[in-house]
């Protein structure tokens, strides 16, 4: 990447508030060293990080990064700010990963088991999905972002299956049954 395309974004935005670099980087969750490096080229700008940049100073991300190939995108329209003030821009962009998905119907309760690693202050016992709902999962070789489910935990939700049963366990790793597959992770649960 060329520092120029985000040099000339940052340079606008500077203009017209009058922000310096170590402020600007702040209010972009970053140390004003990576926007220094990025700026002039030092350091090459990720496809997320020129997301973040993007929807802070409101433009395209390829205005950042022309030579990207952009993930798929989610744009969410800003409904409401917690300060009470006006959103700095109507919608925002959000990478959405490319992860192998495939989705599980309840039809009768599961319970939510406890995993060797699982995180104690993350599980709750009598835990179960109810029935009449659907499990959307990612595979289980897929990394696990940090950001896939709220809350953020350290112990995803495995779904696991042997013959025409299935389970779900809370663990840190996919845990391994003797007998059965385990399919991937869940991601989100729809109540119906």
């Amino acid at each position: 990447m060329s520092a120029t395309e985000l040099k000339k974004v940052f340079n606008l935005y500077q203009r017209k508030s009058g922000s310096s670099i170590t402020e600007t980087s702040k209010k972009l969750g970053w140390a004003s060293s990576k926007l220094g490096l990025f700026l002039t080229g030092a350091r090459k700008i990720s496809v997320e990080d020129a997301i973040v940049a993007a929807n802070f100073f409101n433009v395209d991300p390829r205005e950042i990064k022309p030579d990207c190939v952009m993930p798929q995108v989610l744009r969410i329209r800003v409904d409401h700010v917690t300060s009470g003030n006006p959103p700095h821009a109507l919608y925002r962009d959000f990478p959405i990963p490319n992860l192998v998905r495939f989705c599980i119907y309840v039809d009768h309760p599961l319970v939510v088991e406890k995993g060797e690693d699982a995180v104690d202050d993350e599980y709750q016992e009598k835990a179960f999905l109810p029935k009449n709902s659907y499990i959307t999962c990612n595979a289980k070789d897929e990394p696990i972002p940090q950001s896939t489910t709220w809350p953020i935990t350290r112990a995803p939700s495995w779904i696991l299956k042997k013959d025409d049963r299935f389970r779900i366990i809370k663990n840190v790793v996919a845990p391994k049954k003797s007998g059965w597959e385990v399919l991937g992770y869940i991601v989100s649960i729809r109540y119906f």
